[in-house]
């Protein structure tokens, strides 16, 4: 028997059937990762693998939080970029099509989840800071999993967020391929 209240939450759970779901198979493919560089010899393998425990950490404060509940969907359906975002008052969706990114825009769920900042429905940011810490952070849990960086810019320039997010991934960049 499930029990439904009028914000969506069933029994309590703030990760509907689907989020759920798609939380497990995140999971499973973080344990997946973490065996793998147990098994290898990557120079920053004992990093990854702590960030890696972080980013099962950012699911399980999403599924914690009892601000907001979190859905997960692809990115086609948000003009293709990868973004979390509130999709209403009690709603973060996250947006993404492959794992590397899902463990980034995790972060950034777990960091709403967390209360680091939190962002209306336009993107500003309305309780603490969002800055380059905060996506440096995601690019972390990013590279923990993947073992490299890929950078795809936004396009729409006329929103902040987008501006920061293009700024800090081109910040990062630049780190990486010249410090």
């Amino acid at each position: 028997i499930n029990r439904t209240d009028p914000t969506g939450m069933i029994d309590g759970d703030w990760f509907d059937e689907k989020a759920e779901k798609q939380a497990q198979k995140t999971e499973k493919s973080i344990d997946k990762k973490i065996s793998e560089l147990n098994k290898g010899n990557a120079s920053d393998k004992n990093d990854r693998i702590t960030e890696l425990q972080k980013s099962k950490s950012d699911i399980s404060d999403m599924r914690n939080d009892k601000n907001n509940q979190y859905k997960f969907d692809k990115s086609s359906n948000n003009g293709n970029a990868p973004e979390t975002k509130r999709t209403g008052a009690n709603e973060i969706t996250i947006f993404t099509d492959d794992a590397a990114k899902q463990i980034h825009e995790n972060r950034h769920g777990g960091q709403i989840a967390r209360g680091e900042y939190d962002i209306d429905m336009s993107g500003n940011v309305t309780k603490g800071t969002f800055g380059v810490s905060k996506e440096f952070d995601a690019y972390k849990a990013q590279y923990s999993f993947e073992g490299k960086i890929e950078y795809i810019p936004f396009i729409d320039f006329s929103n902040n967020t987008n501006v920061m997010n293009f700024a800090t991934k081109l910040f990062s960049q630049i780190f990486e391929n010249y410090f």
